[in-house]
């Protein structure tokens, strides 16, 4: 039995009343959980099962990489971000940058730190682009790719109150965004 704290990023319904889930969680990355037995009448796992529910998870390592959900906690519904399609957007899109950056099963709790955070600060950003552009950087440092005085105007940022004073258009977005993907290629 294994026990973590994740996020739901992606969930698959499978069969009847189950779903595969991909979580991102605080000491093991991205995971994959079976949940079975899911029910109106069994809420709980529906919510765990739902996207961007944070949550504690017991499961059973197997033999595969698919892991069998045993128990969980709701430790957080995000129900904020069903307000306004911007904030749906948003995260979907910072979902995106942990789906297509992490491998499965690769530790990563700093990062996922800072992705809880970030997810809780969608609310209170007007315009979304100095947090996406923001994560995207945070994320290449984490990762020890970005060059020093690339995007250091953001790099050097370390609140939020700084980050909402700055603007950044969509074209500064789109050159991050292409350097994050041209990284990742490599």
């Amino acid at each position: 039995m294994e026990k973590s704290e994740g996020i739901v990023l992606k969930a698959l319904n499978y069969q009847e009343n189950s779903r595969i889930v991909t979580l991102f969680t605080d000491d093991g990355g991205i995971i994959q959980l079976i949940i079975k037995g899911i029910s109106h009448k069994n809420s709980d796992k529906l919510r765990l099962s739902s996207l961007l529910t944070r949550g504690e998870y017991l499961y059973i390592k197997g033999r595969s990489s698919l892991y069998l959900f045993q128990d969980g906690t709701v430790l957080e519904e995000p129900l904020y971000l069903r307000e306004r399609w911007g904030y749906i957007k948003t995260a979907g899109e910072i979902v995106q940058i942990i789906l297509k950056s992490q491998m499965v099963g690769k530790p990563a709790p700093l990062l996922y730190q800072l992705f809880v955070a970030y997810l809780k600060q969608i609310p209170f950003f007007e315009d979304p682009n100095g947090l996406i552009g923001s994560f995207y950087v945070k994320l290449l440092q984490h990762e020890g790719v970005l060059p020093e005085r690339q995007f250091s105007y953001l790099s050097q940022i370390r609140s939020f109150n700084e980050l909402k004073k700055i603007e950044l258009s969509p074209d500064e977005l789109c050159a991050i965004k292409a350097f994050y993907l041209t990284t990742l290629e490599l």
